[in-house]
């Protein structure tokens, strides 16, 4: 029975191995087929579906209703590649039914986040972002990094729509953090791709260069050829931008080659764009309305109209630069009617520029100022100087035009009234220099005295910190004399007294030498705080707060920003110390009942601020004393901006900023 009963085990766990090493094996195919859909180019859509029905009979086998959701979701992105957007809405759908069926909440989340950039480019902007906040918190409270980083990815194209660059640069170094965690290439290679576009918008030209090659390193490195495609391309844009016209046009050749092998219209169409606008900038107008009209026979034929003003304003841009200005101006014309169709804004405003460059190339001043300032009320992104001299130029063509006669009537007004213009000009200029040189001296007469000022505040502080120094020496050799010095020789006492038999036993004498030890160690911190670089300033900050809170009675407060430990050690010994006075004034001085410590970060800046409810004082009545001298030079040690607000009865609050 025994040995019937073994031998029954071992067929079993044999069958469990076997089935485990099957399903291993299923796993690893399914894993390759969804790989193989997850690169496809778009000649792959009938080996896409074949591959989809083979790994989706795999997840079958498996009864993993995940899986079979997770391939229909890669039908919905190849569908969204190919401009088929319906399409890959009706696939995500089925894929948010499966996954509800087994309460998937991290498919269905990013489901629902690939649902959303649909939504945005749709112009529902303000839902799509409410939505991506939503989410994100979600992924966060679930430590889902890649759906959180896809949220923060989405956050900061929109606030690239918005213009605000800060906010989506932010967004996107908080994503690119994720894909560290993650260590996924193709996702650092993605955001390095967004941010270098922000660079380079910002003509940041060598950073944004250098952020797009790292950005091809990870996509070459792991294969990913519609990444690199992109990154690709804006390296092109990159020189075409600082006028290296003939090396972006032989990079756009090379990109428009990788983009056929894509095979993906749009990626086609927007490379034609690119290359039209530089052989127009190369003054090979041909070859520029050739690549334009390829760009538009191809968005007309995937019926996508988001970009389709866009070649007919380089068509029109290309006809005026060659004075074919009714051609140009049609263009101009059927360029409007689109983007006011599609509500392209950017467009539009470019639309009312070229319009107005058109007619004024044909005379027609009036009209063309007409125009201008309709761009020049949209238009949001061009520089404020340049907008106005080129309106003002504008209105000086049309009011030429207009009152002409009356500038002839005036000449002769004008000539009688040169020889006093010229003399008022000279009294000008005469009161100018001479005040110029009012101005000067007066500067370099403040300058002296504040620079005489501040030689005295330092020489006084000078001296106030080496009487500082001298009486901190005194009182550390008190400590070491009365208190580690006096214990020592009660211990001492004790060992000589054992030695000679009068007493028995040194049972206290361990619980003396830990005294000793402890008041060594406390005037060690007190000298210098190295529990800094054991435990950081958070905690540092923490404790103190502690052992002020217990030994005094004042309530004590904080809200720290967790990554003010990466900050370097000297920056942390610097905000201590400079806690450590403020307490200190405050426990002296203040006759406070409660102290609050905060520092946060914000868009790159810490902010520190102490605050207390004592009885204040009015800023400016009376002299710095040592201790705020000394917060002021160590503020200015860390390139902080100091400030002190007090009042009388109304506590005390000090801030500094730095980077």
């Amino acid at each position: 029975m025994t040995r019937f009963l073994n031998t029954l085990l071992i067929v079993c766990f044999a069958s469990f191995t076997i089935a485990q090493k099957g399903n291993r094996e299923q796993e690893a195919s399914f894993n390759e087929l969804a790989e193989k859909i997850r690169k496809s180019t778009y000649f792959d859509s009938t080996s896409v579906f074949k591959y989809g029905q083979d790994a989706i009979k795999i997840a079958e086998d498996l009864n993993d209703i995940s899986k079979k959701g997770l391939i229909y979701q890669y039908y919905g992105n190849f569908n969204y590649y190919s401009g088929r957007q319906e399409t890959a809405l009706k696939y995500y759908d089925s894929t948010l039914n499966f996954a509800n069926q087994v309460g998937d909440t991290t498919l269905i989340n990013s489901t629902l986040i690939r649902k959303n950039f649909i939504a945005a480019e749709r112009g529902k902007k303000d839902i799509a972002e409410s939505e991506f906040k939503d989410l994100l918190k979600a992924s966060k409270k679930r430590n889902d990094y890649k759906n959180a980083l896809e949220c923060l990815n989405g956050l900061g194209i929109l606030a690239e729509d918005k213009n605000d660059q800060g906010q989506a640069i932010d967004y996107y170094l908080k994503a690119y953090s994720y894909a560290e965690k993650l260590e996924d290439l193709y996702l650092k290679g993605m955001l390095m791709n967004n941010i270098g576009l922000i660079k380079f918008r910002n003509e940041q030209y060598d950073d944004a260069l250098t952020d797009f090659k790292k950005g091809v390193e990870f996509s070459d490195s792991i294969n990913n050829f519609r990444l690199s495609f992109n990154l690709q391309n804006n390296i092109g844009l990159l020189y075409e931008q600082t006028g290296e016209t003939e090396k972006s046009i032989e990079h756009f050749e090379q990109t428009l080659a990788n983009a056929n092998k894509l095979g993906f219209p749009f990626n086609i169409a927007v490379t034609h764009l690119n290359l039209s606008n530089s052989y127009s900038l190369n003054e090979q107008y041909e070859l520029s309305i050739l690549h334009a009209d390829s760009m538009i026979n191809i968005l007309r034929r995937i019926k996508d109209f988001r970009y389709i003003a866009k070649p007919y304003l380089l068509k029109s841009s290309v006809y005026r630069k060659q004075n074919k200005l009714d051609r140009s101006l049609q263009l101009a014309d059927s360029a409007l009617l689109l983007a006011r169709k599609y509500d392209k804004v950017e467009d539009i405003v470019e639309g009312y520029k070229q319009k107005s460059e058109v007619l004024k190339a044909k005379g027609n001043f009036e009209e063309a100022l007409s125009y201008y300032e309709q761009y020049y009320e949209m238009s949001d992104s061009i520089d404020e100087i340049s907008n106005q001299e080129r309106f003002a130029e504008l209105q000086v063509a049309y009011q030429t035009e207009k009152k002409e006669a009356e500038l002839k009537e005036e000449k002769a007004r004008t000539s009688m009234l040169e020889k006093d213009n010229k003399l008022k000009e000279s009294r000008i200029v005469i009161i100018a220099v001479v005040s110029f040189f009012v101005l000067i001296a007066t500067v370099l007469f403040f300058y002296l005295r504040h620079l005489r000022s501040t030689r005295a505040q330092q020489r006084k502080f000078s001296q106030q910190l080496i009487a500082n120094l001298d009486e901190e020496r005194s009182r550390i050799s008190r400590d070491l004399h009365d208190d580690i010095g006096q214990s020592l020789s009660v211990a001492k006492s004790k060992v000589n007294l054992y030695n000679k038999g009068q007493i028995q036993d040194l049972e206290d004498l361990e619980e003396g030498l830990g005294e000793i030890i402890q008041q060594a160690r406390s005037l060690s911190h007190r000298l210098h705080p190295s529990y800094l670089e054991k435990i950081g300033l958070k905690r540092s900050v923490i404790s103190l707060l502690d052992r002020v809170e217990k030994s005094t009675g004042v309530i004590t407060s904080c809200e720290l920003e967790s990554r003010i430990d990466d900050l370097n050690l000297f920056k942390q010994t610097q905000l201590y110390r400079i806690l450590q006075e403020c307490i200190n004034n405050t426990l002296k001085h203040a006759e406070a009942k409660s102290i609050k410590v905060s520092i946060e970060r914000k868009e790159g800046e810490y902010t520190l601020l102490y605050q207390d409810n004592g009885k204040g004082f009015e800023v400016g009545s009376k002299k710095l004393g040592l201790g705020m001298m000394t917060i002021k030079e160590r503020a200015q040690r860390i390139n902080g901006k100091l400030n002190i607000l007090s009042q009388p009865e109304k506590g005390f609050k000090l801030i500094i900023k730095f980077n």
